[in-house]
């Protein structure tokens, strides 16, 4: 939690991007929701062999929706994407502001290659779970909450047994998470690993082919 409010804290100069993104999410889900609703109405009286005049007024609303949320959700992603950039940079600025204020210890022990995956990739994925995380988070819970009382609404017994598989849902959900969680640490260490020799190697690309050792490189970094 304190990671989380800690990263939320990069949020606070861009309030009302962050506001017109978060209204725009809610504004799409909303939308979302309508275009199951219209269709039932055509299928019924399409059933029914009559109301030809709410057909027609049902897809021009149909239209009107998908028109309307595509637009919302246009610019939910352009308002996103900069605010995410702008949060991408105020971190790195913060971080190689930090590592100027280490000791020399702490740069003989790591290599250029690693602090430079730090900088680089774990901030782009800090931002994806956080930043992006929150508005996923807050769009899954309108389109079920929406849809849970929309099923409730039409017919409860329904509505019923259509949420019984959610508490194994849940549970698959916590397992993949738990077993995903020693995955992605494995993984971003070995991506730093990686990064710290690829740039070792780069960097003394003159000395590898003075030395005739392409092979012996490509051996080490496989």
């Amino acid at each position: 939690m304190k990671s989380l409010l800690r990263v939320i804290s990069y949020l606070k100069p861009y309030k009302k991007a962050v506001s017109l993104t978060l209204g725009l999410a809610v504004l799409t889900t909303l939308l979302d929701l309508i275009p199951p609703w219209l269709i039932k109405i055509i299928v019924d009286r399409l059933i029914d062999d009559n109301g030809t005049s709410m057909i027609y007024w049902a897809v021009v609303g149909l239209v009107s929706v998908y028109f309307a949320r595509n637009f919302s959700n246009y610019q939910r992603i352009m308002f996103n994407n900069r605010v995410e950039q702008n949060v991408v940079f105020d971190m790195r600025s913060e971080v190689y502001k930090a590592l100027n204020g280490l000791s020399i210890n702490f740069f003989e022990n790591r290599s250029t290659g690693e602090l430079m995956s730090r900088v680089n990739d774990d901030v782009n994925y800090v931002e994806r779970i956080f930043i992006d995380g929150v508005e996923q988070v807050v769009t899954a819970v309108l389109t079920l909450t929406g849809i849970t009382v929309i099923l409730f609404y039409l017919h409860w017994q329904l509505a019923l047994v259509a949420l019984l598989p959610i508490p194994l849902l849940i549970w698959g959900a916590c397992l993949y998470t738990n077993k995903a969680h020693g995955l992605y640490h494995t993984v971003r260490e070995s991506a730093a690993k990686m990064n710290a020799r690829l740039q070792d190697s780069i960097s003394g690309i003159r000395e590898i082919f003075a030395f005739n050792r392409q092979l012996h490189e490509i051996a080490r970094f496989e």
